[in-house]
C-alpha cells in the first residue's frame, strides 16, 4: 500500500488472497433468497469483510513475532505484550517459551486456512488464536472507520467456529464454579489440553499438537 493510509478498496483487493472463507462468509452474507440487486450491493461488503482478514492475519503474526523476541531478550511483561495480552488472563503465568512457539504455528494454521481451505479450529489454541484474529479485524474496522452491521461478529464467529467453548476461558474462575452448568458438555479447558486435537487425524501442523496433556 506504499505506505498510504489503505482505504476500503484496498482491502478488498486483498480478498482474493482469502479463499478459504470467501465461499463461507459470502453464503452467509448474500442468502440465496436475496435478490440480484441486492447481492450486487453487498457483494463488495463481502469482499471487504473477507480482505480484511489478510491483514489482520499479518498484525497477528507479526505481534507474536514481536512477543518472541521479546521473550528471548528477557523482556517479556505479559501486560505489555502485543499478542499475548489477549489470551485468557488466568493463565498468563504459563506463557513461556514453548508455548509461545507452539501458539505462534497454530496461529500461522489458522492464517493458512484463511487463504486456502477453511477447517474448524483443531484444538483449544486454534480457536483462541482464530479469537485473536477476529479481535484484529475489528480494530481494522475501527482504526479505519469502516461500516459493517453491529452483529457482523457474531454472524462471523458461527462460521468459523464449531463451538464457543473457548469463551468460558475468559470466565471468572469463580463464575463458572458457582455456574457449573456452564461446563456441561464443553471440551476440556484445561490448560494442559488446550494443544490436544479434538479430533484423529487432527489436521493440523505436527509442532502445533500435543498427544497428551502436558504435564
Amino acid at each position: 500500500m506504499n505506505g498510504e493510509r489503505p482505504g476500503a478498496d484496498d482491502f478488498r483487493a486483498d480478498a482474493v488472497k482469502c479463499a478459504g472463507i470467501v465461499g463461507p462468509f459470502s453464503e452467509m452474507l448474500l442468502d440465496e433468497d436475496v435478490d440480484a440487486f441486492t447481492r450486487r450491493r453487498l457483494e463488495p461488503h463481502v469482499q471487504l469483510l473477507v480482505g480484511l482478514f489478510w491483514s489482520a492475519g499479518e498484525i497477528l503474526v507479526d505481534e507474536l513475532f514481536e512477543d518472541l523476541t521479546a521473550m528471548n531478550a528477557g523482556n517479556l511483561d505479559a501486560e505489555e505484550t502485543m499478542a499475548l495480552h489477549g489470551l485468557p488472563e488466568q493463565f498468563q503465568d504459563r506463557y513461556d517459551g514453548r508455548f509461545l512457539h507452539q501458539f505462534l504455528v497454530a496461529t500461522v494454521v489458522v492464517t493458512t486456512r484463511v487463504a486456502t481451505s477453511w477447517e474448524y479450529p483443531a484444538t483449544i489454541a486454534e480457536a483462541l488464536a482464530v479469537k485473536l484474529l477476529l479481535d484484529r479485524v475489528e480494530v481494522l474496522i475501527d482504526t479505519y472507520e469502516l461500516e459493517f452491521d453491529e452483529g457482523w461478529r457474531d454472524d462471523v464467529e458461527g462460521v468459523l467456529f464449531e463451538d464457543d467453548d473457548h469463551e468460558l476461558l475468559y470466565w471468572d474462575p469463580e463464575e463458572l464454579t458457582a455456574n457449573p452448568r456452564m461446563l456441561d458438555g464443553s471440551v476440556n479447558l484445561d490448560y494442559a489440553s488446550w494443544f490436544v486435537p479434538f479430533r484423529s487425524p487432527p489436521r493440523t501442523a505436527p509442532f502445533a499438537v500435543s498427544d497428551t496433556p502436558a504435564q
